[in-house]
């Protein structure tokens, strides 16, 4: 970590590295690297930002230790690293993608364990049996406290890296507790998911070094404005904005047109201004208003309605508020006042 730059460390491999560098890109921070086999770069959106390129299960640690500011990486990695808010703070929670959860699942040949309830039977039969409930799973202090805490005392967690979902086919173990997302690699190795069994919901996050954001202004500087290109992205993920023609007598008479569905109206209400037509005329305005994508063709009716010609529908790169609300969540959680 140095004290000129602000390191942040976002993930190097599989589908969380490739979601991860074309979110920033969408966001308008697309990481720079040196050249294709290096491992560091930039964003030449910010400049002072160094980016490092690091496996999502290591990110936390190096957020944590201080080798690095900021870090993209899964929250079930986060959890699973036992990591404190004194330590690593939760910059944004979900960026939108790498969505999953951590669950249970249990072969597909014992039909009568229906719930966790259940797997605590199995668990005490083995026990007579003079063994443990087997469980594999990659995240082995999250799986032991969920289970214990719903009554699977007779267990041993096997720590498993790589394909976990074999494991039951293997005779390594006799349930896991794995990632999932569509559940089609559980289904191909005859598992099924406990529907009680969901230990946590998972998706990529955005995290920082407490220790280093609260002692350093010119840290903290860049990552609010990192903050503030996410935050202005995914919320204009959700709008539109449309422009059109209307015919009125004048710019109130137009307002007061489109202001007849206050929710269709923009989100403060729309912006006319005059259409100069060539006649010399100006009976025409042009009507500007943003609008929640899942309104937009009820928005195009409601404009229709008002004499609207020539609708056009954009969507929105970035949607800014008065000021950031994530920026203030970072400092209200570094304890820091404005």
């Amino acid at each position: 970590m140095s004290a000129d730059r602000l390191d942040f460390t976002v993930p190097s491999k599989g589908r969380i590295g490739e979601q991860t560098m074309a979110m920033l890109a969408r966001c308008g921070l697309a990481v720079s690297m040196r050249s294709p086999r290096s491992y560091a770069g930039t964003v030449p959106a910010l400049p002072g930002v160094a980016a490092h390129l690091q496996r999502a299960s290591d990110i936390v640690e190096q957020v944590r230790s201080g080798n690095a500011d900021l870090g993209i990486t899964g929250r079930d990695i986060l959890a699973e690293s036992g990591a404190g808010s004194d330590e690593v703070v939760i910059l944004w929670d979900d960026l939108g993608y790498s969505r999953a959860r951590l669950a249970i699942a249990v072969p597909d040949a014992w039909v009568d364990v229906v719930s966790v309830a259940d797997l605590a039977e199995v668990a005490l039969e083995l026990r007579g049996g003079g063994r443990a409930l087997r469980v594999a799973t990659s995240f082995p202090a999250l799986t032991r406290n969920f289970l214990i805490e719903h009554g699977v005392y007779n267990l041993r967690v096997v720590n498993t890296s790589g394909s976990v979902e074999a494991a039951p086919s293997l005779g390594s173990a006799d349930i896991v507790c794995d990632i999932v997302e569509t559940g089609s690699a559980l289904r191909q190795n005859r598992l099924r998911e406990l529907p009680d069994g969901v230990v946590m919901r998972s998706a990529a996050c955005l995290i920082g070094n407490v220790a280093a954001l609260r002692a350093d202004s010119a840290k903290r500087e860049l990552a609010g404005r990192m903050l503030e290109y996410v935050e202005a992205h995914l919320a204009a993920a959700e709008a539109y904005t449309i422009t059109a023609n209307v015919s009125g007598a004048s710019p109130e008479a137009v307002a007061a047109s489109i202001l007849g569905d206050l929710d269709l109206s923009g989100i403060k209400g729309p912006t006319v201004s005059p259409v100069y037509e060539k006649s010399g005329q100006a009976s025409w305005y042009a009507i500007t208003v943003t609008i929640a994508r899942d309104r937009l063709i009820d928005a195009v009716a409601h404009l229709r309605s008002a004499g609207a010609a020539s609708i056009i529908a954009r969507r929105v790169d970035y949607l800014f508020g008065e000021s950031s609300a994530a920026k203030a969540r970072m400092l209200e959680k570094l304890g820091i006042g404005e």
